[in-house]
């Protein structure tokens, strides 16, 4: 039968959705280079990439683990989702365990992860910063305690490090452990209503036992922040042990199925071996024999910090392919362009792109350098070089998690923002990425904090080219310093970029140094003069971590064998050294590294990169290597599909369709005739 009105069928593909399955497939066909092996070189290899897509596989089809409806839930549904998720995790992690398969553990655990940021949250807390804790900071013997029950779930663990009044100024803390002799025990206390454990994850509703770091309390003297083993919960009944009182934080920005709580303990005791004893410990006397460094209770942090990278990359790279995806089938304007044929489009996208391949290089070169170096921290004669690297590494990560989660924040809203009209829609995935992203910027307090702490380390290291002492690596181009710098760079060349931003980082902290200088000069403390000039401080800071990223990218560069990658992630790697150059413009022209002439010269290779790029963008996104029901996203359908699956998820959302149920209660009275 004739539609005499040319309508379209409800329910089949549209013209337009036809049009845009057919521009993929020309899209696809004009790549030039294997997807697959680029894929292969994002994994980290053909073994790694076997195990996450197998792990995809299990993941799909297990009707537990890969839910309906998934922007739906109440908060009660989302906590009890995601605990049928964790117990079938669990479950599937022991049947591996036992067949001797670590890679697919692995995979299936970042796969869970990277489908859902509340159920990653609960796995990391007690994966990483639980269990890891006890690793790096218990001693062999309570690692070997504790490790089953972890690894079984019989013991569900958090984190219980930030407060009410606390959180990223550590020292600060005010939980007390004190020592009693007399029963050879700790009494863990919550002495103020500032002192309240809080946001700690799975504390609410979850977790069996904590880790808590509290002030260690000696014979009436605080001597420094130590790590305890805390029990919580009866695991059977769930009932709060004697002692203990915490319960859910409530309403969040993000992340709903994970239930962030506040902890407070009232004379908990604990017994003495509950106190991870690798670095500091307490004898049956109260004899205290303090770590190396004070450091060594906070390198974990390191670890966490150095899970942002990986989690930037993996959050943007899946949003990134959603915007690609809709900005190739969607078309608008005139002419009946592609979005992604507009230059505002291409401009605000393909850096994103560029960015999320440095960051998923640069994440597994620094997890790479962070496993060997905490491997260091096992034995005696090597914990003095495990510290100095540790420092170091912290300072790297530090920097990354502030500047580059500032970053991906604006990214993601850049994403967000490309879907116009339909960028409202909970369905398009991005909104609830960019809720769920909040706790990267703020998670342990403001990121200034953190950024800071990569400038004090950088002071740290002006002092000591001054007193002519070695450094670490990161921080090997601070020896020039005193020379005399050339400024006649040119930008066409990869490596004149590069010493364009080691010259601009030399400089912004050259600066900052002298002004700290002439603030103490002028009779300022240390910190009152930090604080005078604090924006200098935070110049250096981003120069020098972005200096880093780059650095990482070039390395990148060299090492890649294959001619078809290599050429594409030189174009990724100019584009984003180009556009790095012109985000931090007004420090080259400020610090006179660049000139005006060479800015301008910049933005219009910026747009010219870009514009190559975006050639390339749908198999560039094709290698992250995201399947549709991770994204979870109609809008960034692999087969271009975006209208039809978008309109059968709103029709089948519930309560979308019919007479709503407060219709008789609020609406009739109103509408009902009255005649």
């Amino acid at each position: 039968m004739v539609r005499e009105d040319n309508s379209e069928p409800q329910g089949g593909r549209c013209k337009r959705e036809k049009d845009a399955m057919c521009s993929f497939e020309k899209e696809r066909d004009e790549a030039k280079f294997s997807v697959n092996e680029m894929k292969i070189l994002l994994n980290g290899g053909e073994e790694r990439t076997y195990y996450r897509e197998l792990a995809q596989t299990i993941v799909e089809r297990d009707p537990e683990l890969n839910v309906k409806n998934f922007f739906d839930y109440s908060r009660p549904e989302d906590r009890a989702k995601t605990m049928i998720q964790i117990r079938r995790f669990s479950e599937l992690k022991q049947e591996f365990a036992n067949k001797g398969e670590p890679l697919l553990e692995e995979s299936l655990m970042a796969i869970l992860e990277s489908y859902d940021r509340s159920l990653s949250m609960r796995l990391y807390v007690h994966e990483m910063l639980f269990r890891e804790t006890i690793w790096a900071q218990g001693s062999a013997t309570q690692f070997e305690k504790w490790k089953r029950s972890i690894d079984e779930m019989k013991v569900i663990g958090c984190y219980s490090m930030t407060e009410m009044g606390h959180s990223s100024h550590l020292p600060g803390l005010e939980t007390t452990a004190t020592f009693d002799e007399k029963r050879d025990e700790f009494i863990v206390h919550s002495p103020t209503l500032t002192s309240t454990k809080w946001w700690i994850g799975m504390a609410g509703q979850t977790a069996t036992h904590t880790l808590v770091l509290a002030q260690l309390i000696i014979k009436g003297k605080s001597v420094g922040l130590h790590w305890f083993i805390v029990p919580l919960r009866n695991g059977e009944t769930g009932r709060l042990l004697p002692g203990v009182t915490c319960g859910d934080v409530g309403a969040k920005v993000g992340r709903q199925g994970l239930d962030n709580g506040w902890l407070q303990f009232s004379h908990v005791r604990i017994p003495r071996e509950n106190m991870l004893n690798r670095f500091g410990q307490v004898d049956a006397v109260g004899n205290y024999t303090p770590p190396a460094s004070q450091a060594l209770v906070y390198a974990t942090l390191i670890g966490e910090r150095l899970f942002v990278v990986p989690g930037v990359f993996d959050m943007t790279s899946q949003m990134i392919t959603v915007a690609v995806r809709y900005g190739l089938a969607r078309r608008q304007g005139p002419k009946d362009n592609q979005l992604l044929d507009f230059q505002a489009h291409q401009t605000s996208l393909m850096p994103i792109i560029a960015m999320c391949y440095a960051l998923n290089f640069m994440g597994k070169s620094l997890r790479a350098e962070w496993s060997e170096t905490l491997n260091l921290s096992q034995k005696k004669e090597t914990v003095g070089e495990f510290i100095e690297l540790s420092v170091e590494m912290h300072s790297i990560t530090a920097g990354l998690k502030a500047w580059i989660g500032w970053w991906a924040t604006e990214a993601l809203e850049t994403i967000r923002r490309s879907l116009g009209g339909h960028a409202y829609s909970a369905y398009n995935a991005i909104g609830g990425q960019i809720a769920d992203f909040g706790v990267m910027t703020a998670g342990g307090g403001d990121n200034t904090v953190l950024a800071q702490q990569t400038a004090r380390y950088l002071v740290s290291g002006m002092k000591k080219v001054q007193q002519r002492k070695s450094l670490a690596k990161s921080l090997k181009y601070l020896n020039k310093l005193s020379e005399e710098h050339q400024k006649d760079f040119d930008i066409s060349n990869a490596e004149a970029r590069t010493s364009a931003l080691e010259l601009l980082s030399l400089l912004c902290l050259k600066r900052a140094g002298e002004k700290l200088m002439e603030s103490m000069m002028k009779g300022l403390k240390m910190e009152e003069a930090w604080n005078e000039n604090m924006f200098l401080l935070l110049d250096a800071s981003k120069a020098h971590t972005f200096y880093l990223l780059i650095s990482y990218f070039s390395q990148t560069v060299k090492n890649i064998q294959r001619n078809d990658l290599k050429e594409t992630i030189v174009l990724l790697s100019e584009l984003l050294s180009f556009w790095v150059l012109e985000r931090l413009s007004n420090l080259f022209l400020e610090h006179q590294v660049l000139k005006a002439d060479q800015i301008t010269l910049i933005r219009e290779r910026v747009i010219e990169l870009c514009r190559e790029t975006r050639s390339q963008a749908l198999p560039l996104v094709d290698a992250f290597g995201w399947p549709d029901w991770i994204l979870k996203s109609p809008l960034g359908r692999y087969d271009g599909a975006i209208y039809s699956n978008y309109f059968n998820i709103v029709k089948s959302a519930p309560n979308a369709l019919g007479v709503p149920s407060y219709w008789a209660e609020s609406i009739a009275p109103l509408t009902k005739s009255k005649l």
